[in-house]
């Protein structure tokens, strides 16, 4: 008997356990669907060590043939429900409450022999006969295992055994050690300490085997009671998946159940090589889009005892198939990463009979192909059927070959071929929130009748072959993202290819352009960038504009329409600017400190050429009236202005004077002086009391170039006192004078009285003896301009005075005339005086 700590230590073992597995090549098509054989017979394999937790695929009722009975080995192959396995498990829940026992606790009942104690005799009695239960408990799911009942086709749970009168040496019928089907049996050595066993495999009770409880009966026979429990544990299932060998994630998988797979028999243990081994099974490769199969195609093994660890934890008996990514697009959805993750689910829901299944049957002793032929190519051949039927194959569980012998232990082979899929097609946006009905592809070319695209799941005919998915046109929406393939086979599972939308993106662009400068104004542009179409735009025009008129531009085309919202592709929109002016005026001139936009203080100042003296000039001619012998004052002077004024034009931008501009604001050539008047008018001479008429009666009128500031002239006219007749002193006596408007040549006096002639007639400007004129009538005149040192000669009446330029000889007003010619007057004039008075005093003597 073990102790609660050896049979702990016993079930870990079991556990661990994995076995190696073989590797068989076989093409695998693209077809699948599940078909339930009578093959007897099974195997369990670990091609990965990796434990995972899903839930056991349930398959339907498959209706098989019964096989031949062996008279030593009731083992008929015969229907069996899974349905019913699932329900007698349903009313194992109230059996497990009755008969919850554990392992140990079952262990505890059966004490060896050897430490019997009876306490009814005195001392320890060999029994005559033994009265034996035996319980067969599940320790996975509690109460007692399930098995099949062979005339029923349904699962039930085991019955305890009961021998009440079993003499030593007797034989119980009963193989204990035997397979069952979905089982492994944990505790087979409590056996050994009361059965021997014969060839068959039945138990046999030992001969003076002690018991913990005795009993006498009246006729003085001695009774030994045993109740030993039989742990098993439910076979760890087979896990077929397939996954990505480069990142580890399961791109789909499958369970396969080991309910009708059985152990080694204990016969093939003992040295009988025609005893049942323990059942095989096969995992195949299937197609996934996008992916290629870099491993094995087939995966083989052999049940090797491995059971689940508990309910939740089934320890996995993995073959993994390895894939690597073809595809340039991101995984599908059904994709999931990481251990113990499925992937794509693929399920055996139902199970159905499918046309061409066959039994299998045999007897101890005989290998699978003496009764049943080739069992191997009928196999492949159905498998083959169905794949062009749209079936995928998934793999099979008890697998026959030819050259193994019968099992008996085994309940049923499972090829597992599953229909395959339609490809659904998703169109979603990014948040997965679905834009367009989903599209579905199912297509079969290799049926004869092609409604429905060659697909009738009624006849057995699935999507098969190549196909393809394309993305929509969704108005508003643009491609961004592709999970899972746009092409490839159809297979077990439903296939999800998804098409990722953004909504379509566009953006406005807003550019100033200068055109006084030609150039956009790159710190006014504004770009949404990229953004969905429908996103508003929100893009403040008015301070945009506010902000350049304060920068001293001048928007042209302010009622530019900015969009108010993205649309597919780029908006540009131009606003169009140029500097701006400011005028300056002659009565509101600029100072050096005054801004030229007053709302940017900041900004540039009014430029030289804007300011009070740079846009008036006042040119004036001031006309002096004097003694021509004191030259004293002898009448109020005449002041004659004219006013010359320009106006201004500046850049607002740059602070630039730009230049002048005329009365409608045109730029014009040179400085732009204009003035209030042409010049100066003509000034008549007055007559003043005492004084003979000036020889210059009048000023001449005087035009004058405002753009010359040195047009400023002073004109100063000569008064000569009248001479006094000596014989009435108080009536002057009058003269003859000089027309003053055609005054007398001084180079030819009228009175050609005998004159002193000067020294120097060749330098006028040095008269011989200038304090005796030649005519005292005509006095002199003086014209000044504003440059002292320079004197002119008298101007012609009639005549207008133009001012002199300052590098050339001074000229008076429109005369022609130079300073020299003015000095000769003058001289001439000073004989004439002379001779004047010479007549005069000649008067006199006479």
């Amino acid at each position: 008997m073990l102790s609660s700590h050896n049979q702990n230590e016993m079930l870990k073992k079991q556990a661990q356990k994995h076995q190696r597995f073989t590797i068989k090549k076989l093409s695998v098509g693209v077809a699948s669907v599940l078909i339930g054989l009578t093959f007897m017979g099974a195997s369990s394999v670990s091609a990965d060590t990796n434990t995972q937790s899903d839930a056991a695929n349930q398959p339907a009722v498959v209706n098989t043939d019964k096989g031949t009975q062996n008279d030593n080995h009731a083992t008929t192959n015969q229907p069996v429900s899974e349905n019913n396995a699932a329900a007698a498990q349903g009313t194992n829940t109230q059996a497990a409450a009755n008969n919850n026992q554990t392992a140990n606790q079952a262990t505890a009942n059966v004490t060896p022999a050897a430490e019997n104690n009876n306490n009814q005799a005195a001392e320890a009695k060999v029994p005559n006969y033994y009265n034996i239960t035996v319980n067969f408990h599940d320790v996975t799911r509690g109460g007692n295992i399930q098995v099949l009942n062979k005339m029923t086709g349904r699962y039930e749970y085991k019955s305890d055994y009961k021998g009440t009168v079993v003499y030593p040496g007797a034989t119980t019928a009963q193989n204990f050690k035997a397979p069952v089907a979905g089982y492994q049996l944990l505790n087979p050595e409590i056996l050994d300490q009361y059965f021997d066993f014969d060839a068959n495999g039945y138990a046999i009770m030992k001969k003076g085997v002690l018991t913990p409880e005795t009993r006498v009966l009246e006729n003085g026979m001695v009774e030994g009671k045993i109740n030993l429990t039989l742990n098993y544990g439910v076979l760890s299932p087979i896990k077929v998946q397939y996954v990505d060998t480069d990142n580890g994630h399961v791109l789909a998988s499958m369970e396969l159940p080991s309910y009708y797979m059985s152990t080694v028999s204990p016969e093939r243990l003992a040295g009988d090589p025609k005893a049942p081994d323990a059942s095989k099974y096969e995992g195949a490769a299937i197609n996934i889009p996008g992916y290629k199969l870099v491993s094995a195609p087939l995966i083989e093994g052999k049940i090797d005892g491995q059971t689940q660890n508990s309910l939740q934890d089934k320890n996995y008996i993995y073959l993994t198939f390895q894939y690597k990514k073809v595809m340039d697009n991101a995984e599908s959805a059904t994709t999931t990463p990481g251990k113990g993750s499925t992937g794509a689910a693929i399920s055996a829901n139902t199970w159905t009979n499918l046309p061409g299944m066959f039994s299998i049957s045999g007897v101890y002793g005989l290998k699978n192909s003496a009764d049943n032929g080739d069992v191997e190519k009928r196999t492949q051949d159905l498998i083959d059927r169905y794949k062009k039927q749209g079936f995928s194959y998934i793999g099979t569980t008890n697998k026959i070959f030819n050259d193994d012998y019968y099992n008996y232990y085994a309940t049923w082979t499972k090829i597992y071929l599953i229909p395959n899929q339609a490809v659904q097609v998703n169109y979603v946006d990014e948040q997965g929130n679905k834009l367009a009905d989903s599209d579905t592809i199912a297509t079969n070319a290799a049926n004869p009748d092609q409604t429905n695209q060659g697909v009738n799941h009624s006849a057995n005919w699935n999507p098969a072959g190549e196909w393809t998915a394309k993305p929509k046109d969704i108005q508003g929406y643009h491609l961004v993202k592709t999970e899972g393939a746009t092409n490839g086979e159809f297979t077990a599972y439903q296939y999800v290819t998804t098409f990722v939308y953004a909504k379509d993106q566009g953006n406005v662009v807003v550019t100033v352009h200068d055109v006084t400068d030609n150039k956009d104004l790159d710190n006014y542009t504004y770009n949404t960038g990229d953004q969905d179409v429908d996103t508003p735009v929100s893009y403040d025009k008015a301070t945009t504009i506010a902000e350049l008129q304060k920068a001293g531009y001048k928007v042209l085309n302010a009622d530019v329409v900015v969009p108010g919202s993205i649309v597919k592709g780029t908006q540009t929109v131009t606003i169009n600017v140029e500097h701006d002016t400011i005028t300056v005026t002659p009565d509101k001139p600029a100072t050096p400190t005054d801004p030229v936009n007053p709302s940017n203080p900041d900004g540039p100042k009014f430029p030289a050429g804007t300011y009070s003296d740079q846009l008036n000039h006042t040119y004036t001619r001031t006309i002096n009236y004097v003694d021509s012998k004191t030259n004293e004052q002898v009448a109020t002077p005449v002041v004659q202005t004219v006013k010359a004024s320009r106006t201004a034009l500046v850049d607002k931008v740059t602070g630039q004077l730009k230049g002048y501009v005329d009365a409608q604001g045109n730029l014009v050539s040179g400085d732009g002086w204009t003035s209030d008047q042409d010049g100066w008018a003509a000034v008549v001479s007055p007559k003043i009391s005492g004084y003979q008429n000036p020889e210059l009666t009048e000023v001449a009128a005087t035009k004058i170039n405002p753009s010359d500031p040195s047009s400023d002239q002073t004109v100063t006219v000569y008064y000569t006192p009248e001479i006094i007749d000596p014989n009435d002193p108080d009536k002057p006596t009058p003269t003859d004078p000089t027309d003053p408007t055609k005054p007398t040549d001084p180079t030819n006096p009228t009175d050609p009285t005998t004159p002193t002639t000067p020294e120097n007639p060749t330098n006028p400007t040095t008269p011989v003896n200038p304090t005796t004129p030649a005519n005292p009538g005509t006095p002199g005149v003086i014209v000044d301009n504003g440059q002292p040192g320079q004197p002119v000669v008298p101007t012609q009446a009639g005549k207008q005075v133009t001012p002199a330029k300052a590098n050339n000889a001074q000229q008076l007003p429109q005369t022609g005339n130079n300073n020299q010619a003015a000095v000769l007057g003058l001289g001439m004039g000073a004989v004439a005086s002379l001779l004047g008075l010479l007549g005069l005093n000649k008067k006199r003597e006479n």
